[in-house]
């Protein structure tokens, strides 16, 4: 499935917002290339973090913000998991004002495994 994150550091609430959106577009094969269009996802969770939280996970390593944005209600594969803390990091060192965001398709992910030995 095809997903997209959106991060953003809601610097007044002293919050970080991740928005995770699933693709609703049509696709009609795996191969097919696809025009991604904001209106073909739907916002299916958002989650919220204290920055002070998530500043002290980054301080603390990788692992450790993947243990903080990893709650009982959302809870990336290590994958995804990874690659939103890699967002997370950037969005804090570069002090970005402006909403971060990545596509993740697992279909991608599971083709790697099955090629795996």
């Amino acid at each position: 499935m095809l997903q997209k994150y959106q991060m953003e550091i809601d610097g007044g609430k002293n919050q970080l917002n991740i928005k995770e959106f699933a693709f609703i577009g049509k696709q009609k094969h795996l191969n097919d290339s696809l025009r991604l269009r904001s209106e073909d996802f739907l916002m299916a969770h958002k989650v919220t973090y204290d920055l002070d939280a998530v500043s002290n996970a980054i301080a603390n390593g990788k692992t450790a913000l993947i243990d903080e944005l990893r709650t009982d209600v959302f809870y990336p594969t290590e994958i995804c998991a990874t690659l939103i803390a890699d967002q997370v990091i950037d969005l804090f060192d570069n002090d970005k004002d402006q909403p971060v965001e990545f596509f993740f398709d697992d279909r991608d992910a599971l083709a790697d495994a099955d090629s795996m030995p």
